[in-house]
């Protein structure tokens, strides 16, 4: 399997031709792909698109990172499977996963008050906050879950959630993000 650099900051729901591109270059017969993303060339993390679950990534995930093998994927044939499976679609899951992989790169770069891989007291007190508002969804799973799902949406991958146009609740999550050392580099 080829690998290819790919800027995650060229994309957005309006543009995601040149992530269709990188895809359709690099994809294999069996429908995998895998990719180098940076965000503006900055912290790489090999994303590896599959279709069929495999010892990174099990079934029921649609997504997970893991700081030794990086992003997994799942594509599930189409864009009505996708859209069904990935909140925001499957660019929206891979924005999602990008969100684990700068919590954990903050944390193990001593940045900001970031500990214990993916946990933050910032983000703790958000997630207590709105625990219950977002009760019964993913979101609602763990403070770092909640983290990731609104980082998707601030970065425009709604999904089809009530809570994705709580117009307080995007405001404390972008104001947690803008003031952390690392994520405020991302929007």
């Amino acid at each position: 399997m080829s690998v290819r650099s790919f800027d995650l900051s060229s994309i957005s729901p309006d543009n995601l031709q040149p992530l269709r591109e990188a895809v359709r270059e690099v994809r294999t017969k069996d429908g995998n792909v895998s990719l180098w993303l940076t965000w503006k060339g900055e912290v790489g993390c090999p994303l590896t698109i599959i279709r069929q679950p495999n010892e990174n990534l099990q079934k029921p995930f649609a997504g997970i990172f893991s700081k030794r093998n990086g992003m997994f994927v799942r594509n599930f044939g189409n864009k009505k499977q996708n859209a069904y499976h990935h909140s925001g679609g499957l660019p929206g899951t891979i924005i999602h996963e990008w969100c684990h992989r700068i919590q954990w790169f903050a944390a193990e770069n001593n940045i900001g008050d970031w500990y214990w891989e993916v946990s933050h007291p910032d983000q703790d007190a958000l997630y207590k906050k709105w625990v219950e508002c977002l009760k019964g969804s993913y979101a609602a799973t763990s403070p770092e879950e909640m983290a990731a799902e609104l980082f998707r949406v601030l970065k425009g991958w709604r999904g089809r959630e009530a809570w994705e146009v709580n117009q307080e609740l995007l405001e404390d999550w972008m104001n947690f993000f803008i003031s952390d050392p690392v994520f405020r580099h991302f929007f």
